[in-house]
Order: structure tokens, then sequence, then C-alpha cells
């Protein structure tokens, strides 16, 4: 009885990984090689400008503006030291 519970439960933890293999020698449900590479350099390029314009807006600061965010971090820290 133990033996034929051991082989069920070894047959349904298998399952899954018996389920997948299966679908991926049967016919390609999925995006073609190609498609796949073209996302994945459209989702570089993406992340690439997006940096790409964060760093132009960190550059944008007016002289008076990074006064002031220069002064307002040496208040922050002062307070911080207070503590």
């Amino acid at each position: 009885m133990k033996r034929y519970a051991f082989v069920l439960a070894v047959l349904m933890a298998a399952s899954p990984a018996m389920a997948q293999r299966a679908d991926k020698g049967g016919k390609n449900q999925g995006m073609s090689k190609a498609e796949r590479q073209k996302m994945r350099e459209d989702m570089r390029d993406v992340y690439h400008d997006k940096g790409q314009r964060q760093a132009q807006q960190q550059r944008q600061l007016s002289p008076e503006q990074r006064e002031g965010l220069r002064r307002d971090m040496q208040d922050a820290n002062r307070s911080l030291k207070k503590r």
C-alpha cells in the first residue's frame, strides 16, 4: 500500500514538468524567436530612453534651484544631527 502511495505521489509531482515538456515538443503557440528578440530590443530601447530623459531632467536645475536644494539638504542634515 505504501508503495502505491509513493508511486502516486511521484506521478503527481512530476505531472506539471511532463506537461510543460509536451508543449515544447508540439507546435509553437507563443511568439517566434525573431518576435521575442524584437520585443527585447524594443524594451531595452524604452528603458534606455527613459534613463536619458531622467538624466536630462536632473541637469535642468537652474543655479537658484540647486542652491535652494543644497540649503534644504544642509538644514535636513542639521536637524538629523540634533536628534
